[in-house]
């Protein structure tokens, strides 16, 4: 490898940062165009010093750590909080129109780093995205871009070979160190934050939950609905205990019904319950799943007579057709942004049901929703060149790589030695044919040969690898197969290829 490395002269090492996280609670602050900073109100300024300084301290604003209510007193729970903001570098180009674009779509706040605000680049990325002035090889441009960002996706390439290193090399390595130093002034050490949902002990929370004595799905299909009982008992806990006696379709249900919960930006559940060694399932009902007749399920264990802390991660929550038929593909992933039902259900084993008289019993202390940086937080669209240079290097075969190649693999060994969570994807060469019409291929280490992938493709991998912590330090190749997905071999969705792969490869 290190003939690999060297075979450009004036190679450098990678960012010498240490790895920095990020409360994502800190307000988030617009983009603005450079020529506007001086416009800026002198009281603001001070405002700005001010916050540095507490920052500087360890003061910063702190966010309560209960649910935020909107409206009427009763009224139904939601975050105040914005959904997260990316920067998109290399907007104007072939594949990073069609990441703002999907960005766009799925609620993001999106502000893009532009040469120039002349009116074709303004018409060619639409008034939905916040605008930087500037390019990746400017300290003070970035440093302004990437200011109060969540994430950052750069698909940023060269315009000519004379270009390749001072942009997908150096003007890397200045976007990675910009973003991690901005990162470390504004945020701190902060840990994992976390929202609390419900206090099973106070009264109002434990009102929102309710028991239909049975279940609200497949009645007919039931001979005797479950007993359940839903109480507080006299240490101030919520008990869900009944019975369950239809031995294969009966079941329990716990369910609180939400005008519409936003949970962007959050990863998954934490549930604080005592147990009794049996399984149960969480639940959620959204506003496009149940249009659809889709749920989205996720099992956790518990242990007999032990306080749990059980972790329900997002992206474990499965979707299922009521209706039996297969799930359509847009109703794959859960919307993190509408979900307006959740339950807690238990049903009988499905081993020897028979055989289990039914009882159960779950008593709740509290549900919280976290957010924690295991999602990467630097999504890098590189080329699949450079695995097959690797693994040329790898077999002992000297040959020239060329430039490009070799700036794209430095590009990418500053990213993974910057301390920040990262996903680098390796694309196949660009196609302008409609996503989705081929199934997906995301691989590690393989010999690609001639492969291709759709740019719309490409950009739906690089946008789900933003919330998926399965993507987290994790360095593939995506190309399209040579077949479409039919019914015998359908295509996977792309968390579970994610699944398959090995971090820090």
């Amino acid at each position: 490898m290190e003939a690999f490395v060297q075979s450009v002269n004036g190679f450098g090492g990678g960012v010498a940062a240490k790895p920095s996280s990020c409360s994502r609670r800190a307000p988030l602050r617009m983009a603005r165009v450079r020529e506007d900073v001086e416009d800026k109100n002198p009281l603001d300024r001070v405002g700005d010093f001010v916050g540095a300084f507490q920052r500087l301290l360890g003061v910063g604003r702190q966010v309560d750590d209960s649910l935020l209510y909107l409206g009427e007193e009763g009224s139904e729970p939601l975050f105040e909080e914005q959904p997260p903001v990316v920067l998109v570098v290399g907007a104007t180009g072939e594949v990073g129109r069609v990441i703002v674009r999907k960005l766009l779509l799925r609620g993001y706040q999106v502000r893009v780093l532009v040469r120039n605000l002349f009116t074709e680049t303004l018409d060619l990325l639409g008034t939905g995205c916040s605008y930087v002035m500037g390019d990746i090889t400017d300290p003070y441009a970035l440093m302004e871009a990437v200011s109060g960002v969540d994430k950052v996706v750069c698909s940023v390439k060269a315009r000519s070979e004379s270009e390749v290193r001072e942009v997908e090399l150096d003007g890397l390595k200045k976007l990675v160190r910009a973003f991690h130093d901005v990162r470390h002034a504004d945020y701190g050490r902060t840990e994992a934050t976390k929202v609390t949902l419900f206090k099973f002990n106070r009264e109002k929370d434990f009102r929102r939950w309710r028991s239909p004595g049975g279940s609200e799905e497949d009645d007919e299909l039931v001979r005797k609905p479950a007993r359940v009982d839903f109480r507080m008992n006299v240490r101030n806990n919520a008990v869900f205990t009944g019975q369950v006696f239809d031995t294969y379709t009966g079941h329990a249900e716990l369910i609180c019904d939400l005008k519409k919960l936003n949970m962007r930006g959050f990863s998954g559940l934490v549930v604080r319950c005592l147990g009794d060694g049996k399984q149960y399932r969480m639940v959620f009902r959204t506003g496009p799943g149940d249009k659809n007749g889709v749920i989205y399920e996720a099992e956790f264990a518990t242990v007999s007579g032990k306080w749990s802390t059980i972790r329900l991660p997002l992206v474990s929550f499965k979707p299922r057709s009521l209706s039996g038929s297969s799930v359509p593909r847009e109703l794959e992933e859960l919307d993190r942004s509408d979900v307006r039902q959740i339950k807690i259900e238990y049903r009988k084993p499905l081993s020897n049901p028979e055989r289990d008289p039914g009882f159960f019993s779950l008593t709740l202390d509290y549900m919280k929703a976290y957010r924690t940086q295991n999602e990467a937080d630097f999504v890098l669209v590189s080329c699949s060149k450079v695995t097959e240079a690797v693994n040329h290097r790898k077999q002992g075969r000297e040959e020239d790589i060329g430039e490009d190649t070799a700036m794209k693999y430095m590009g990418e060994e500053s990213l993974r030695n910057s301390g920040i969570s990262y996903c680098i994807v390796r694309s196949g060469q660009f196609t302008d044919q409609t996503g989705g019409r081929k199934a997906l291929v995301l691989e590690q280490n393989t010999e690609l040969g001639d492969k291709h992938i759709s740019k719309s493709d490409l950009a739906e991998v690089c946008v789900s690898a933003l919330q998926d912590p399965r993507a987290r330090n994790v360095t593939f190749d995506a190309y399209e197969a040579q077949y479409a997905p039919t019914a015998l071999s359908p295509s996977k969705d792309i968390g579970s290829m994610l699944e398959g792969l090995k971090p820090n490869s």
